[in-house]
């Protein structure tokens, strides 16, 4: 009975398109890189969401774009403040060695190589105040290396 489950999650995960990450986390394993919900990076090509409460934009949607520069040791700009609900568009890059870019409240976890510029979109659907920080050990530094996201309502 289990195999068959298994099989017919794994075919209803090929049919709907998820990538291994996606189904991992279907499935509850921890493997694979996911952007969380309602977030998406230019690599993620298909827009595949982890879990299926994603929020999606709405024509009301505000959207708000911003160039975001990582350096050693810290971001510009270092805070950021949008409105709850408007589709944040963050076109991100670092000026020196690989950075990363982590919101644990939205999912967010991307990697930005030196000299690579990324987009990472998401929905500001929680208000309050979320730490920026960096995932990619970047040099003595790097704890230090802090920005914060403002959701206002």
């Amino acid at each position: 009975m289990l195999k068959k489950v298994i099989l017919l999650m794994m075919t209803g995960a090929v049919v709907l398109g998820l990538n291994t990450a996606a189904f991992s986390m279907m499935c509850g394993s921890d493997h694979g890189s996911m952007h969380g919900a309602g977030a998406k990076s230019a690599d993620n090509k298909h827009g595949e969401m982890a879990g299926m409460d994603m929020k999606m934009p709405t024509e009301e949607s505000p959207t708000k774009e911003i160039t975001f520069e990582a350096y050693m040791h810290g971001y510009s700009p270092d805070k950021i403040i949008v409105k709850k609900d408007a589709l944040v568009r963050l076109s991100a890059t670092s000026r020196d060695v690989s950075h990363g870019i982590y919101i644990k409240e939205y999912g967010i976890n991307e990697q930005i190589k030196k000299g690579e510029t990324k987009t990472i979109e998401f929905i500001a659907d929680k208000a309050g105040k979320f730490n920026i920080l960096c995932s990619v050990y970047c040099g003595a530094g790097h704890n230090k290396m802090k920005g914060i996201l403002i959701v206002e309502d």
